[in-house]
């Protein structure tokens, strides 16, 4: 007698993971961009915002501003009303004339935010730098990383952003525990580390 091949599907221990599977309570797109992705997968798509557009629009001077870049993530699995959201990165690098950045974790080199994006707002107006972050607040996680350079560090919010879009990494706030296994918990407060 010849064994059945077992099935084993790995996804998260939410709601989320059981939305992707099923797409029963998947947030509608109502807001389309009409630019070509730069990472897709079969749950999700990406676009990376024009910085130079955006620092432009709100007269931001590249000697003091950290950002390193804003992504757009299309997820609608992830919750049934948030179709998207938005992750910043930024170096923790000194800057002229500014503040010292806030170091939770020693030897941190670059910090990002992840939020859930306003559905009531343009998305592709963020992605051309026509128009602010059009998120919600407070954020759903954010994270210092201890990064050797700029490069390396946004190779790993691709990577966080590919696994989003594979729907293997939900963004919600339903999935804490996923983005503290893979970044820390470094930034949260005490009362909410696990």
């Amino acid at each position: 007698m010849t064994e059945k091949p077992k099935v084993t599907i790995v996804t998260d221990t939410g709601a989320g993971g059981l939305r992707m599977l099923t797409g029963a309570g998947a947030a509608a797109v109502t807001d389309v961009v009409s630019l070509p992705p730069e990472i897709s997968g079969p749950h999700g798509r990406a676009w990376e915002a024009d910085l130079v557009a955006l620092r432009r629009k709100f007269n931001l001077d590249p000697t003091t501003d950290a950002s390193l870049a804003g992504w757009v993530i299309e997820a609608p699995w992830a919750h049934p009303v948030w179709h998207s959201y938005i992750i910043g990165l930024v170096h923790l690098r000194p800057l002229s004339g500014m503040p010292a950045a806030v170091i939770n974790l020693p030897g941190a080199t670059h910090q990002f935010w992840l939020w859930a994006a306003n559905p009531e707002r343009s998305r592709e107006q963020f992605l051309r730098g026509d128009a602010e972050l059009p998120v919600l607040t407070p954020v759903n996680f954010s994270a210092q990383l201890l990064c050797a350079d700029d490069e390396s560090a946004m190779k790993t919010i691709k990577f966080a952003i590919g696994e989003i879009c594979a729907g293997r990494l939900n963004p919600d706030t339903d999935a804490l525990d996923q983005w503290i296994t893979m970044f820390g918990n470094n930034m949260l407060k005490a009362e909410f580390r696990r």
